[in-house]
């Protein structure tokens, strides 16, 4: 019988985390896209300074890390991949929704929304990378994820 070098990661290794680092981004994008579309925002629901810092600071601060932890627990118990998928399906069902905004109630119900479902990428992806890489690859694969939080910055400067 042959054993594998302990070098050799798992099968799918490097798709699993281009995927997760891609799903990063996509959270940072988002949460980055409302600030920068701030002024658009206000002027388009008549709302102040202190209703867009509810908005993309302290509601969705709260919901999101809130919800991090039952998520993080659910990532530990159950399918990791079926977890991050529903969320990622609240979290996009939700942003659409921002889209068709047109009060402060309706646009905060939604952020909500999207806080929850965002809180439930960073959990099962630092899960599954574990799943994927060893312990001696894994800080590297860790910090591949991470990027993704640049990458996200990035990407909301450009295309906001």
């Amino acid at each position: 019988m042959t054993t594998q070098p302990s070098s050799t990661l798992a099968p799918g290794a490097w798709y699993a985390l281009v995927l997760v680092a891609l799903t990063n981004a996509m959270s940072l994008l988002d949460r980055q896209i409302l600030a920068i579309l701030a002024p658009a925002i206000k002027a388009d629901l008549k709302i102040g300074d202190a209703e867009m810092g509810l908005l993309y600071g302290t509601v969705f601060a709260l919901f999101y890390a809130l919800m991090g932890i039952p998520i993080a627990m659910a990532a530990d118990r159950f399918n990791r991949v079926a977890i991050m998928a529903i969320c990622i399906a609240v979290w996009s069902l939700m942003t659409a929704l921002c889209g068709f905004a047109s009060s402060f109630v309706f646009l905060l119900i939604a952020r909500i929304g999207v806080a929850i479902g965002e809180a439930g990428g960073t959990p099962p992806s630092n899960s599954i990378i574990a799943d994927y890489f060893k312990p001696r690859s894994r800080a590297n694969a860790l910090g591949i994820f991470a990027m993704g939080v640049t990458i996200g910055g990035a990407l909301a400067s450009g295309f906001g």
